[in-house]
């Protein structure tokens, strides 16, 4: 694995960890909650699918892997956003 995987590890990462604290929360919250969880959940499988080809994607001109990192990582900010605000109401 290249070393341009490693800004994609650390996503996942962030990502993951925040899902996995809100998992348990939200395992115990009303509808509304586990409903929201659900659709960030969909929408963390369907990231999670684009990884690999990004990674495949070692051959490909640097500014067009650059650009998906950088949309990866806007999606990933937008889950957090979503997992913090899950947060939120379970704190509430």
């Amino acid at each position: 694995m290249s070393e341009d995987s490693d800004p994609l590890d650390a996503i996942f990462s962030q990502i993951k960890q925040a899902r996995d604290e809100m998992k348990l929360k939200a395992h115990l919250a009303g509808m509304d909650v586990q409903s929201e969880f659900k659709n960030l959940e969909e929408k963390l499988r369907e990231v999670e699918e684009l990884k690999p080809v990004i990674e495949k994607a070692e051959g490909a001109e640097r500014s067009a892997r650059d650009a998906a990192v950088e949309t990866l990582d806007h999606v990933a900010l937008e889950l957090a956003k979503g997992y913090q605000k899950l947060r939120e109401k379970l704190t509430q």
